[in-house]
């Protein structure tokens, strides 16, 4: 997997095994249906002792950051089709290549975060699996969630970097 940035900033993820592609779609796109999920767990109403307080979270803020999710699960998915379509275009690769336009980076910051946050949750992967220590057995579940998790934890890293090269 190579990563490239352009002059405008879009980032170019190129020669893409397709077990990868596989997983980061499976990934992102299981997501998709679970929104409720996401705005109890990770949109939870902080702990406080003022009611009220915990009815207008719920009322006023909680729908704002579900909605901003909502949103960029919609700009990732828009760069999924679009790799999905380039590859229908060149069935002789054997790789994909992935098109992240600058304007779209937060979007998939935001949405692989959630991604790996529920993926943790979900399985109960502990601290150690997590870290990425060991190779993940792929024969198994619990190790095809461990690589798609180094995945996007790898994606995120080279998003923030570039972001911070630009400063």
């Amino acid at each position: 997997m190579r990563f490239h940035q352009h002059e405008n900033r879009d980032l170019e993820v190129s020669e893409m095994d397709p077990l990868l592609v596989f997983l980061m779609v499976e990934g992102i796109r299981q997501e998709e249906g679970e929104w409720n999920c996401v705005a109890e767990s990770f949109l939870a109403t902080p702990l406080a002792a003022d009611p009220l307080f915990s009815q207008d979270w719920k009322e006023y803020v909680q729908p704002g950051l579900l909605t901003l999710l909502q949103s960029c699960h919609a700009h990732v998915l828009i760069d999924l089709e679009n790799m999905k379509r380039e590859q229908l275009k060149n069935p002789d690769k054997s790789s994909a290549k992935l098109l992240i336009p600058a304007a779209h980076r937060e979007a998939w910051l935001r949405i692989l975060n959630v991604a790996r946050l529920s993926f943790a949750a979900r399985h109960r992967l502990t601290e150690e699996e997590i870290s990425g220590t060991q190779a993940p057995d792929l024969n198994a579940e619990r190790g095809r969630v461990l690589l798609q998790l180094q995945l996007f934890s790898l994606l995120q890293q080279v998003l923030v970097e570039m972001e911070v090269e630009r400063l």
